[in-house]
């Protein structure tokens, strides 16, 4: 019960260190890679698992909801995500002719989509936290 109280100390630091991290070492969607698509499913996971962080210490909500909101929030967080950052960079940074790539680079890419899916999704949660305390 104890690291669940720290926890919801320091939860957005942790969130927030863990996007720096994966910002860093995992590129985003949007990455010059010619041939090879992009792994939604490991985007995915990443969101996920930094929703169920935020979600962790809040005791108004049961543990299943938390896990299918929790998945249903991510998902649509992650396509929030990737169609901002793909709008964003699009306008300020053009796209290449050849591939339909973005130029821009891909730590801004990176950081923009994964700052973006998570605060996409913790707002969700922030504002169903909200209004579930009010009924």
């Amino acid at each position: 019960m104890k690291v669940i109280e720290k926890l919801s100390k320091y939860r957005l630091l942790a969130i927030t260190i863990s996007l720096l991290t994966a910002a860093f070492l995992i590129e985003s969607p949007f990455a010059h890679l010619h041939y090879e698509e992009p792994r939604y499913s490991f985007y995915f996971l990443i969101i996920f698992i930094n929703t169920i962080l935020y979600l962790l210490p809040v005791q108004k909500i049961v543990t299943a909801e938390k896990i299918i909101y929790g998945l249903l929030i991510a998902f649509f967080s992650m396509l929030g995500g990737i169609f901002f950052t793909d709008a964003t960079l699009g306008v300020l940074y053009g796209y290449d002719d050849y591939y339909g790539l973005l130029e821009s680079p891909d730590l801004l890419e990176s950081i923009i989509f994964y700052f973006t899916s998570i605060l996409l999704s913790t707002g969700i949660f922030y504002l169903i936290l909200k209004h579930k305390a009010t009924y």
